[in-house]
């Protein structure tokens, strides 16, 4: 059984308050019910506590308005030197 990746959480973290706060959201819990999703998923990941799916940072990135590459940056700090990296260019 294969033993589960670390993530850089704390760069996740600056990463996406810095994003949420610059789009004019107050808190993470201000841009979840604004957006209407889950606020356990994205608090546990930005407290490191769990590491979150592509499909939940794509979904989070595009809320958000993400550029191109600060959705790269977003996604490198989760999924950093992993073979999956290539899915989310698709």
């Amino acid at each position: 059984m294969g033993k589960a990746k670390k993530f850089n959480a704390g760069r996740f973290h600056d990463l996406m308050d810095r994003k949420i706060k610059s789009q004019g959201y107050r808190s993470v819990s201000n841009f979840v019910a604004s957006k209407g999703f889950s606020r356990t998923a994205l608090a546990r990941a930005m407290a490191g506590m769990s590491r979150p799916s592509l499909d939940n940072l794509n979904a989070w990135c595009k809320a958000l308005e993400c550029t191109p590459e600060e959705r790269a940056e977003i996604i490198s700090a989760v999924y950093v030197d992993e073979e999956s990296l290539v899915t989310y260019a698709a």
